[in-house]
């Protein structure tokens, strides 16, 4: 089996764990493996939400060419929503912190696929479009737009279904795009 471990590590200690507690004396270390080696070649996708960006997410990481991630972070991201520049990222991190989040094969894919809404969306987004300015090599993004009120409209439904309230100055303040953009160009 191969490993791809994350940029820091030099080792991987590992121990039996049974019913919540370690297992006495099953314990061993395990080498990295194989070095991580720049990607450089990214497709970002972010939008507002209930834009469509699930669905975009469904159909493109179907797509062998596209390297989805696989390292979802309990709380903090999941696999369609990496959120890394925003949620995970920290000063000292390199390039290859994010490219740790693909199984990236340069003979099977041609891109990453990272889908995370939460890039463009104002108070969580602060340094998020310069950091992915910072990737370098080759950076795509999409920005997957919807009509301002069919959107509004999806989202205090969303809201409704999860039992939860929404104010509608801040759903008008999702849909207002061009400020969200600004940042990425």
């Amino acid at each position: 089996m191969d490993v791809k471990t994350h940029p820091d590590a030099t080792g991987i200690a590992c121990a039996l764990i049974a019913a919540g507690q370690p297992v006495p004396g099953v314990e061993f270390n395990v080498s990295c493996g194989e070095a991580i080696e720049p990607v450089g070649r990214y497709f970002i996708v972010i939008g507002a939400m209930k834009a469509g960006t699930t669905t975009i997410w469904e159909m493109l990481s179907k797509h062998p060419a596209l390297c989805r991630t696989w390292a979802e972070v309990p709380g903090l991201s999941q696999c369609k929503e990496i959120d890394y520049f925003n949620t995970l990222h920290r000063k000292s991190d390199t390039t290859l912190h994010y490219d740790w989040r693909f199984p990236f094969d340069p003979k099977r894919h041609s891109l990453t696929l990272d889908v995370s809404p939460n890039y463009s969306k104002l108070k969580q987004s602060r340094g998020v479009a310069a950091r992915i300015a910072a990737l370098g090599g080759e950076t795509k993004i999409a920005y997957i737009l919807r009509d301002p009120f069919d959107r509004i409209e999806s989202q205090f439904a969303h809201k409704m279904d999860k039992g939860e309230s929404e104010h509608v100055n801040h759903a008008i303040r999702v849909s207002r795009y061009a400020l969200h953009l600004d940042r990425f160009t």
